[in-house]
């Protein structure tokens, strides 16, 4: 029997979207040891916990037990922890070694998370999770409000992911992006990096615009 939730208030940061895109997949947890200062019971509390690829096993386990046992009811994404409107239902949670190692979730967005995302009201996620009464490193279960969009991230060792912070390639670099995914014109030459976009040449002379953040997921899935 859990007792009350770890709501990790400051948390981890949601990945800048691409236009019109709400980010995919979502970083809840990065990987090591982190010490953090959340809430629990609704009281400061503070505590060490390990992220580890069998974190995401547990936690992948517990989302399908509660989808099986509260159907047609599911675990959700509310806002500043207010348990009321839900801006998203994690589908699957599952370790993940780049661009950033840690562990991830696959979110079906609602249309109020989504306004909020894309318009930047809100750019970090605080995830909900139970801890091993005899190990509070250790972490057991997700709450059914499995987490909450916040600006308030705890995870201070979370590498940053905003434009400022990425390696992205330099200007006439060439790189190639996974044809899979509809990138056809390989290579492609990097031509302009400003701000929230990256053109990109294709061999074909197409032009392409993507973010920083969607570039470094395209080069990391290519490899």
């Amino acid at each position: 029997m859990h007792d009350y939730p770890i709501h990790a208030k400051l948390a981890t940061r949601v990945n800048d979207p691409p236009a019109a895109r709400v980010p995919g997949p979502l970083m809840i947890l990065p990987a090591g040891e982190h010490t953090i200062n959340a809430s629990k019971g609704g009281q400061p509390f503070s505590t060490t916990v390990n992220v580890t690829p069998d974190t995401a096993a547990v936690l992948q386990a517990d989302l399908q037990r509660q989808i099986r046992e509260r159907a047609p009811q599911r675990p959700f994404i509310d806002r500043d922890h207010d348990e009321k409107e839900a801006m998203g239902w994690p589908i699957r949670i599952f370790w993940q070694d780049r661009p950033n190692p840690g562990v991830y979730a696959e979110v079906e967005w609602s249309e109020s998370g989504k306004d909020l995302i894309l318009g930047k009201s809100y750019r970090a996620f605080s995830p909900s999770f139970f801890l091993d009464p005899n190990d509070s490193s250790r972490i057991v279960g997700l709450d059914f409000v499995a987490g909450a969009l916040t600006n308030k991230p705890a995870f201070r060792k979370i590498a940053p992911i905003w434009t400022s912070h990425f390696d992205c390639p330099r200007i006439n670099s060439r790189l190639t992006l996974p044809p899979a995914q509809g990138y056809v014109g390989n290579p492609f030459t990097v031509l302009k990096i400003a701000g929230d976009s990256v053109e990109l040449l294709s061999r074909f002379g197409e032009r392409v615009f993507v973010t920083p953040t969607r570039l470094v997921e395209l080069v990391a899935l290519k490899d």
